[in-house]
């Protein structure tokens, strides 16, 4: 019998188990280990590949057993991962699903803590509740300031395009004049795969036509930069996460965090940072180029992919010179 084996589910073993333990537990093992409240019981509910071995379950049940009667004064706290996955894998089973699992966990429980490869759990709400709370109540306006700072950051050379203008509110805040720049719009402004005239495409006409109330004359000078609408979605939510823990790291006093809770937000601002500027790069994806197949007819806005792990700016100029459209 391994720890993972131990059904927790079952009053009888239990209750034999919490015996032994202060008695609050018992509400920490109905909603962060096992039965069907539980949170990852939920979690193999509603992943396949966790479902499949019961994956979440048994990780929970193996941390559980190997850390519950630790107490807060002991200097090294905690199960090793390489440990919980001798106490929970069995031969033929899939170490990948495992894995996937205890790092859903350590996102999502309220009272799972790790420290680098140690997790445990504790009687004392971690600070990831309150991260994934404050996440869903960011301020919409304070989300879209932080996209916009977050695009300026990017870094931009002046070898292909004379200037670059982020998030124009407004037409008259792009230059008109005979230089090419490159205009890179707003995350509402995206554009998606055959989903006809997209946001994207209509806000590139509004700026290509006009300065301000005047018409503008160098059309041939603008090229825009997109977000995908799916991608943008998903950095968004990685902005509102990121928000949430940078505002519980200012926090930290008023919220009078131990030496481990500042340690996991630390961890968790890193985390988090990582993944916006992954996201960021996804993100913006689509160039659009104006153009005008016909010397009398409309202009066409054409939308080209540009994927890759380089600065959206770099994308954009390769597949201009690539194309002959610079």
């Amino acid at each position: 019998i391994m720890p993972a084996s131990i059904p927790l589910w079952a009053a009888s073993v239990c209750n034999e188990m919490l015996h032994y333990l202060p008695e609050n537990w018992s509400a920490i093992v109905d909603a962060d280990i096992d039965g069907e409240n539980s949170k990852p019981y939920q979690l193999d509910k509603s992943i396949p590949t966790l479902g499949q071995y019961t994956a979440s379950r048994r990780v929970s049940r193996s941390i559980f057993v190997g850390s519950a009667p630790s107490v807060a004064g002991q200097s090294v706290r905690g199960v090793e991962e390489v440990r919980i996955r001798l106490a929970t894998v069995q031969p033929g089973e899939q170490v990948a699903a495992f894995n996937d699992a205890l790092r859903r966990m350590s996102n999502q429980l309220m009272y799972l803590y790790t420290d680098g490869s140690r997790y445990w759990y504790d009687t004392r709400p971690t600070v990831n509740r309150v991260a994934q709370d404050r996440a869903q109540n960011i301020q919409k306006d304070l989300v879209d300031q932080e996209a916009i700072d977050r695009l300026r950051a990017v870094k931009f050379r002046r070898e292909d395009f004379a200037a670059a203008h982020i998030a124009p509110q407004e037409s008259g805040d792009v230059v008109d004049e005979w230089r090419a720049r490159v205009v890179v719009l707003e995350p509402s402004c995206g554009h998606k795969k055959n989903g006809g005239p997209s946001p994207a495409q209509n806000k590139a006409k509004e700026i290509l036509e006009n300065r301000g109330k005047s018409p503008r004359l160098y059309r041939n000078m603008l090229v825009f930069i997109a977000a995908d609408i799916t991608d943008a979605e998903a950095w968004e939510n990685a902005l509102c996460h990121y928000l949430a823990w940078k505002s519980i790291d200012d926090e930290a006093e008023e919220l009078n965090l131990d030496a481990q809770q500042r340690k996991q937000v630390a961890s968790a601002l890193k985390r988090t940072e990582e993944t916006l500027l992954s996201r960021l790069q996804e993100a913006y994806s689509w160039l659009i180029v104006p153009s005008q197949p016909d010397p009398t007819g409309p202009i066409e806005y054409q939308a080209y992919r540009i994927s890759g792990q380089d600065s959206f700016y770099d994308r954009a100029a390769r597949k201009l010179r690539q194309s002959e459209l610079l």
